[in-house]
């Protein structure tokens, strides 16, 4: 039997992306576009270590990177505006919203 080449590793517990080469998670970019975002809230609701509505009523990242895919992309899919974006920081891969 051939042995089977190395996949990547589905998503841990925490929603961190696993590479096949090591436990540790990709590092992804979230951006909002400020023009765009409505203010609902929805982001920070579902991402709330990574998102945050400010005093202008506008949501903003609350780090330059992130590791926690399912909650940013979560995030991401729920905006009604489409102001949220995700990619991977080192190949700027476009990961939510899908379009």
């Amino acid at each position: 039997m051939a042995p089977r080449p190395a996949h990547p590793q589905p998503a841990d517990p925490a929603g961190r992306l696993v590479s096949a080469t090591g436990p540790e998670p990709a590092e992804l970019v979230v951006t909002v576009d400020r023009a765009r975002c409505a203010g609902t809230g929805l982001c920070a609701a579902s991402a709330p270590a990574d998102l945050q509505v400010g005093p202008d009523g506008k949501a903003h990242p609350r780090h330059e990177r992130s590791t926690a895919l399912a909650a940013v992309v979560e995030a991401a899919e729920l905006c009604p505006m489409e102001a949220i974006a995700v990619h991977h920081a080192t190949t700027g891969e476009l990961l939510a919203p899908q379009w």
